[in-house]
């Protein structure tokens, strides 16, 4: 059952509000006492000035030979030359602040309690006198940038302005901003921000008898929103609050039709799950013109947004999307999808500019939604091509689940091919030994004997494992469209190593780098990702096995201490596709008391000491002006609790593979996976009932149950008993259903599950 989201006020910071959101607008309802407040922002309010590509001609050439092991700065002079050759106080591209409308309740009326129905998207106030009790009903349209309150007992007295520029206004003024236009008359009120080269932006508030609607829409200049937003209001007031109403709860009726249906024996784990996957709903709307950023559409209006609210790609947008792959909302991936396509020509210049090469696709880690770097480039921002790489996976996912051969032939196989030319040029080969001479492990330093931290290394798994990841997928798609793969495709599988190695004979495990191991705790659990994201192993041999077995014992050796809120989840998942069965439990719930805030948004920094230092130091100041809220955490959360439900790794199914011994009674359904797979289960008691695998176009594959030796299977030919694992060919449109018994119980390996 869908559960509601309800809070007691007061909700004293913007991140602790109630969030709606349609993709691009977004809207964060808190306050307290008589004051309720709507702050708002959307996707597409940025001022772009300062977007930067790689610089130079020739790039990774210039690196390589500039590289030195020990000396953290020996390849930053190509940029430095560049920030030298900025104007004096030039800008950063950045998203903007918007501000928040305060309603001003009648008075003896506070407000008590906050309920949002995640079917329906309606958010119920309930307000408190003496002797009475009121509601206000707001609603956010679904396609429109516009909000409905309902207040039928007309308890909103007054309606406050509140533009960012009284918090953010020096700031905004350094940029060349002027003041934003306070429209205030006896119908409207509310304010339009002009820019000096983007769109304006106008937000307004209009009362229609027990109506009040408000509306944030751009325009060419300021006159132009103005005028844009009182159009969309009267737009708004024809359509009416009913049916306003009946247009939202219709799309989020039809938003969790297809959501696998998971019951939990924990309740946090339960209600958090629904609350993720509205977040998610509410944040990437297959409808709006923007896909998801670092924040989503929401955006503080107190200050200017931390990172610039900008796409993150070095593993932050990746952690957002892949959850639409296991709950079957593929099609929230298009505004994605269609942005990068839009980014193609800036990727192409990049991959010039670095490689030389005219036909390959180069993301820096960090873009505004024109494909610009943000916040500057260095050497990071460049030569970390898996940022590039677990992007093109997603396109890769979106195929393997939904069999479009129209998108493999025209959108993802152009794409991987365009991120796979800079690899292909970036590597160099010795006797027919591939190797990367420069690359990076997603922001890990290495600490050096001068005190300094050096970020680049020869060989980094994590860069290999994403090459294996590519080359595979590229093959594969190939195959799938009945052309040939190219010969390099086939080259880099057969001799690329598929990570680099630390350690004497019988003791290796994997580095970061060559001739460097994990060495200080990391929050990017890079080195790894040949188990996730990547899953670039397949099927492993028994000293692969080993191998990473003492990769993970010396990855919890080095410990939490640098950890940040979205590496939790992505730790949760590595653990479960390598048969922890507490871990991942345990690390989820650390996840929920460090980095989720009273109104379940999950927070970049920790909100207690005690378990990690990163972010320790902005514990130091208000949460009022340093709480950094990031949608990364919160999707990844959902994301392993399906993994640990049901997975594909290494080319088998897994059902149950991580689920703790404490959720004795476990039922899910229809979790996608890929191969256009749907999986179901049922665990009560602490035994598996049975598991059921369906098939709608037809697949090989093969089945795990940890735990079980065989099962016993039913298909349309009959029943019959398998040895566990089981590779089975589905016909298309196939129902395979397989139960065990207790007698078939394989013995449980030591340290798996807590007794």
């Amino acid at each position: 059952m869908i559960k509601r989201n309800t809070q007691d006020f007061p909700l004293r910071r913007t991140h602790c509000g109630f969030p709606l959101g349609n993709g691009m607008l977004g809207l964060l309802v808190w306050g307290g006492e008589s004051r309720l407040c709507l702050t708002l922002n959307r996707s597409d309010f940025w001022d772009h000035r300062g977007g930067e590509m790689v610089p130079g001609e020739s790039l990774f050439d210039e690196l390589v030979h500039l590289y030195d092991a020990k000396n953290a700065t020996s390849m930053d002079a190509p940029f430095e030359a560049v920030g030298q050759a900025r104007p004096k106080g030039a800008f950063r591209n950045t998203r903007l602040p918007m501000g928040r409308f305060e309603f001003i309740l009648q008075p003896g009326v506070t407000l008590h309690s906050g309920s949002l129905d995640l079917e329906s998207g309606v958010l119920t106030i309930l307000a408190q006198s003496n002797v009475k009790e009121y509601y206000l009903q707001i609603a956010l349209h679904p396609t429109h940038p516009a909000i409905h309150v309902q207040d039928l007992c007309g308890i909103v007295t007054s309606i406050a302005t509140r533009p960012a520029w009284e918090w953010v206004g020096s700031a905004m003024a350094t940029r060349g901003f002027q003041p934003p236009e306070i429209l205030m008359s006896s119908q409207e009120s509310g304010w339009v921000q002009a820019c000096p080269e983007d769109a304006a932006m106008a937000a307004l508030c209009r009362r229609n008898d027990d109506s009040l609607f408000l509306v944030m829409v751009p325009g060419e200049t300021a006159e132009d929103g103005k005028a844009n937003a009182r159009n969309l209001l009267c737009e708004m007031a024809q359509l009416g609050g009913a049916a306003f109403h009946d247009e939202t709860v219709r799309w989020w009726n039809h938003y969790w039709q297809e959501i696998p249906q998971v019951t939990l024996p924990d309740s946090f784990f339960q209600d958090f799950l629904h609350f993720a996957l509205f977040k998610f709903g509410a944040a990437s709307s297959p409808q709006s013109a923007l896909p998801s950023a670092l924040q989503g559409p929401w955006s503080e209006e107190y200050q200017m947004p931390t990172w610039a609210n900008d796409y993150h790609f070095n593993t932050n947008i990746q952690q957002i999307y892949t959850l639409a792959f296991a709950i079957g909302k593929t099609s929230h991936l298009g505004p994605l999808f269609d942005m990068l396509d839009r980014c193609h020509g800036v990727f192409r210049e990049n991959a010039r500019r670095m490689m030389g090469i005219d036909d390959g696709l180069l993301m820096t880690h960090t873009t505004d939604d024109r494909g610009y770097a943000c916040g500057g480039v260095g050497p990071g921002a460049c030569i970390d091509h898996a940022v590039s790489g677990w992007t093109a996976q997603l396109y890769w996912l979106y195929y393997q689940h939904t069999g479009d051969m129209e998108f493999l032939r025209n959108r993802a196989m152009p794409f991987m091919i365009g991120v796979m030319r800079v690899f292909e040029e970036m590597l160099e080969w010795d006797n027919s030994i591939p190797r990367l001479p420069i690359s990076i492990s997603a922001e890990y330093e290495q600490p050096l004997s001068d005190g300094s931290r050096q970020r680049v290394g020869r060989n980094a798994s994590y860069q290999l494992a994403c090459m294996h990841m590519l080359a595979h997928a590229l093959t594969a798609g190939a195959q799938a469209l009945g052309e040939p793969p190219q010969p390099a495709w086939i080259k880099i599988q057969e001799m690329l190593p598929p990570w680099t190695l630390v350690g004497g004979k019988g003791q290796e495990r994997i580095a970061i780098w060559e001739n460097t191991d994990l060495e200080v705790s990391h929050r990017h659990h890079s080195h790894l990702a040949c188990i996730y994201p990547f899953d670039s192993l397949g099927v492993r041999s028994p000293e692969e096995h080993q191998i990473v077995k003492r990769s993970l014992e010396r990855w919890l050796e080095v410990g939490m201490s640098d950890w940040s809120e979205w590496c939790l989840p992505w730790a949760a998942i590595i653990q479960a596709r390598e048969g922890y069965t507490e871990g991942p439990h345990l690390l989820l719930k650390l996840f929920r008391d460090v980095f989720l805030n009273e109104g379940w948004a999950s927070v970049y920094q920790p909100r207690i000491q005690g378990f990690t230092l990163h972010g320790i130091k902005l514990l130091d100041g208000l949460l009022e002006t340093c709480e950094i809220m990031q949608l990364d955490g919160t999707m990844g959360f959902a994301t392993a609790v399906y993994e640990m439900l049901a997975h594909s790794h290494g080319g088998e199914v897994r059902f149950f593979p991580a689920v703790p011994g404490s959720w004795k009674d476990v039922r899910f359904s229809d979790i996608r996976l890929p191969g256009c797979l749907k999986a179901s289960g049922e665990k009560a008691h602490g035994e598996v009932q049975w598991i059921k695998l369906e098939s709608p176009k037809g697949s090989e594959v093969s089945i795990e149950v940890p735990g079980y030796q065989s099962l016993t299977f039913e298909r349309k030919g009959g029943t019959f008993r398998c040895p566990l694992p089981v590779h089975i060919t589905l016909e298309e449109g196939e129902c395979l259903k397989g139960v065990p018994s207790r007698a078939n119980r394989k013995p449980v390996p030591l340290g798996a599950v807590n007794k």
